[in-house]
Order: structure tokens, then sequence, then C-alpha cells
């Protein structure tokens, strides 16, 4: 790859420049675009796994799995659906190969790990992400993706590997249990 005339300060570029910079083979764009999504990138992928140290590691892979694929990026305007397709894959596959099941939607289940950090921490704001955390992989993907990223379901099904009424499902029954949890903490809180 080739890189930009160092003295080029794409910072003030829209990315629809960038992408088009970077998949034609200028690192310089592609470290810009890292730049300008990476705090995202890591924010879906902690979300997503709950685990802060994973989130980070898979980051650094997603990224480095863009940065070797960006020339066949088709259309340029899509390049944050294409990330984030990456980023949901490399966590999906992640979580299979630790055998999660993501078809189980029993999420009456709770997982036995305590929530990190409690549920009362500054004015509660972690409270959502404690509750989603205790969901099952398969319901928080759903969750987080739906919610979080305004995937449709087809859209999260297509991602994880899901079939539509799976993600359905996932997000009709997670949905009042979450509820159910930030419902129970603020009496308590």
């Amino acid at each position: 790859m080739k890189g930009s005339d160092p003295g080029v300060n794409l910072a003030g570029e829209s990315e629809d420049v960038v992408v088009l910079k970077a998949i034609a083979g200028d690192d310089l764009a592609f470290n810009e675009l890292v730049l300008r999504r990476q705090s995202w990138l890591r924010s879906v992928l902690r979300r997503l796994s709950s685990d802060a140290i994973l989130a980070d590691d898979l980051c650094q892979d997603v990224l480095l799995k863009a940065w070797r694929n960006i020339g066949a990026l088709e259309d340029h305007r899509a390049f944050g659906a294409w990330l984030r397709r990456i980023a949901v894959r490399a966590w999906v596959d992640w979580a299979r190969s630790r055998k999660w099941n993501f078809e189980s939607i029993d999420v009456d289940t709770v997982a036995d790990t305590p929530v990190a950090g409690g549920a009362q921490t500054a004015d509660q704001r972690l409270d959502l992400h404690a509750a989603i955390s205790r969901l099952k992989p398969g319901p928080r993907a759903c969750v987080v993706l739906f919610y979080g990223e305004g995937m449709s379901h087809s859209e999260i099904a297509t991602a994880t590997g899901l079939s539509v009424g799976v993600v359905k499902s996932h997000i009709a029954r997670s949905t009042p249990r979450l509820r159910s949890y930030l419902l129970e903490w603020s009496k308590h809180g």
C-alpha cells in the first residue's frame, strides 16, 4: 500500500473521500478512518462482549481485517456498515469458538457471573450495560445491534448467522427482561 503526501491533513476531508483513498491503497487514509471509527468500534464490541479487554483485542483484529480487505469494499458509502459487519462476525466467531449457544432463547436464566462493578455506580449510568451483560450472548447481540446500532432484524440475522425469527424472538423476550432488571435496580438504588 502507499501513503498520501505526509503533509496532507485528511482530518478535514469527508469520510467518503477518505474511504475512497483508503480503497485505492492509501495507508494514511486508512489510519484516518481508524482514528475516526475506533472509539465507536470499541463501544460496539464492549456492549457485545461485556468485556473491555476482549473488546479491545477484537477491535485490533477487526481493524487489521478491514485494512487487509478494504480494497474489496464495493461501495465506499457502506464503509460503516461493512466495518460493523466485520466486528459482529468477529465477536460471533469468538463466542461460538467458546461453544456459546446463540440459538437458545431462554433469557430467564441469568449468567452465574456477577455483574462487573455492581449495579450502583455513578448515578446508575451503568445500569443498562450491566443489565445487558446479564443476557446470554445471542440475545445480547440482538439487543445491542437492534437498539444500540439501529440494525434491522434481517441485518442482524445476516451478521450473526441467526434466523430472522430467532432474532425477533431474542429481542421480544429480552426487552421486558431488561426492563425488569432496571426496575429491580431502581427499587434498590
